[in-house]
């Protein structure tokens, strides 16, 4: 196993106790989760939340502190109309650094086209 994989594995482990500890946390998060490291591309995380076709929740840990984000499936627009800054190749961290600042929801059309809302950051 090498040390990223290691590292997933941890975050899993964290979280469970996270989940296991706070029933409000274990109902916003909900039952398709999805582990990531902030060096991770997007490429990724996106190709890994194809196989649930609702959506899912990231957890990424981040300076040592839980960070999750919802992403929910939605239908693809016109093109005019996505002005997202993600793409495939954006690190986790930036994307991450960019929900910080975003206005509310964010809606992207990658393929598939998911709608992201971090939704908490807890210790």
């Amino acid at each position: 196993m090498d040390a990223k994989a290691k590292r997933r594995m941890q975050l899993a482990r964290r979280l469970s106790h996270a989940r296991d500890a706070d029933d409000d946390l274990a109902s916003a998060i909900g039952d398709n989760v999805l582990v990531a490291l902030p060096e991770d591309r997007m490429d990724l995380v996106l190709g890994r939340l194809s196989r649930y076709p609702r959506g899912a929740t990231i957890a990424v840990l981040e300076d040592d502190r839980l960070v999750l984000v919802q992403m929910k499936r939605v239908r693809k627009a016109a093109a005019d109309d996505d002005d997202c800054p993600i793409h495939p190749d954006t690190l986790v961290a930036m994307w991450l650094a960019y929900l910080r600042v975003a206005p509310g929801r964010v809606t992207c059309y990658l393929a598939p086209g998911f709608r992201m809302e971090l939704v908490g950051q807890p210790s």
